[in-house]
């Protein structure tokens, strides 16, 4: 069971993660390798606070690697039970579902993909993404791009992004 997750998440993350003015953060939905500057991680004003700082400080991202050169830390999460939180919270917000419907979400995309029903599995999704507001939505291929690698995330699968070839790079 996600105990850390039940016990240690902090309300104000949660609301901070909700409100109106965090939206255009939200392009940052590639948290698993994020680069920040030491300065950008000591910043503690509420509102003022970037979102990966937010999410270092609450400990939902940690330090993965630091490139003394250009003295940059790249953040990413501690590990699979922190990740999984966090991008069911994450498409809770920008989906505006209950975590009960992304837990049902979740549940459908992996069936449909057990029993091989890509149509099922194409409704589920367009479902999901009909929820976006479309003041949140980026009309951009990689927010979409992000929604479904957490979807799956979320619903246990084992999916990789952009995945590269000796020819090509394949969506």
């Amino acid at each position: 069971h996600n105990f850390w997750i039940q016990s240690a998440t902090p309300k104000f993350l949660v609301e901070e993660l909700a409100k109106e003015s965090r939206r255009s953060e939200h392009r940052l939905l590639q948290l698993e390798d994020c680069k920040i500057s030491r300065d950008s991680l000591g910043i503690f004003e509420i509102g003022a606070t970037p979102l990966p700082t937010l999410l270092f400080q609450s400990g939902y991202l940690t330090v993965t690697g630091y490139d003394t050169e250009s003295k940059i830390f790249s953040l990413g999460y501690p590990n699979t039970e922190v990740r999984v939180a966090l991008e069911k919270y994450l498409l809770e917000v920008l989906t505006t579902c209950s975590a009960v419907a992304i837990d049902q979400l979740a549940a459908e995309l992996k069936a449909s993909l057990i029993s091989i029903d890509i149509e099922q599995f194409s409704r589920v999704l367009q479902r999901a993404f009909a929820h976006i507001p479309y003041s949140i939505q980026i009309p951009e291929e990689k927010f979409y791009h992000a929604l479904l690698q957490m979807a799956c995330s979320i619903a246990g699968l084992r999916a990789q992004s952009e995945y590269s070839t000796s020819h090509a790079r394949i969506d």
